[in-house]
């Protein structure tokens, strides 16, 4: 854990992202049992976050999400920009790696099934990802997370 507390000091911009998506989450949330609407996000956009977040879709390509908004692909990405600050890859991909972090820290599958359950198909990849977002493999993380309890 303390390596994701100081990977959040040092990227204070991916620090940023994650603040965002996390309000943006409590704001869908909100919206969705208030039925209230007090900003002006568009309801088509909510959805595809919402379908994003759930576990049963991470198998799912970014296009499954953009044909079910019958948007063009790049206003799509215009409304990411605009609402959440970052592209729906990137956003996509965060859901899946926050998903795999819960994963790693408080459970015992091995990583590559975890990989794979948080919608990776490519190893390689995922790898790739989750250093980069927490400064660390997966195997760091989960001896860091285990070391903490």
């Amino acid at each position: 854990m303390k390596k994701i507390r100081d990977w959040s000091l040092t990227h204070e911009s991916s620090a940023e992202v994650e603040l965002k998506l996390f309000l943006f989450d409590c704001i869908i949330k909100n919206l969705l049992t208030t039925g209230a609407e007090p900003n002006p996000t568009p309801k088509w956009f909510r959805d595809i976050i919402e379908q994003m977040q759930k576990r049963e879709n991470f198998d799912l390509s970014l296009e499954h999400f953009i044909a079910s908004s019958s948007k063009t692909h790049s206003y799509v990405c215009a409304m990411f920009k605009k609402h959440l600050g970052v592209t729906p890859v990137t956003y996509f991909n965060d859901v899946k790696l926050s998903y795999a972090l819960n994963c790693i820290c408080y459970s015992d599958a091995s990583i590559t099934t975890i990989a794979l359950d948080a919608g990776f198909q490519n190893l390689s990849h995922f790898y790739h990802l989750f250093k980069k977002k927490y400064n660390c493999s997966p195997c760091e993380m989960r001896s860091e997370s285990v070391n903490s309890f």
